[in-house]
């Protein structure tokens, strides 16, 4: 048995369409929001990684 989203768990129970919809759109932002944090884990691993071999040299 696959397990059901939350999203799918809460279709289930039948909430307002309203709610599922404002679920939606959040969830939209926080993986806005997690790849703006990727994207900035990337940039301080690339600066840490140049400042290393900078002091190496």
């Amino acid at each position: 048995m696959s397990e059901l989203s939350l999203l799918e768990r809460m279709e289930k129970f039948k909430l307002p369409k309203v709610w599922l919809t404002e679920i939606k759109r959040m969830q939209a932002t926080i993986d806005e929001q997690a790849e703006r944090i990727e994207e900035y884990l990337t940039t301080i691993d690339t600066l840490a990684r140049q400042a290393e071999d900078t002091t190496n040299e």
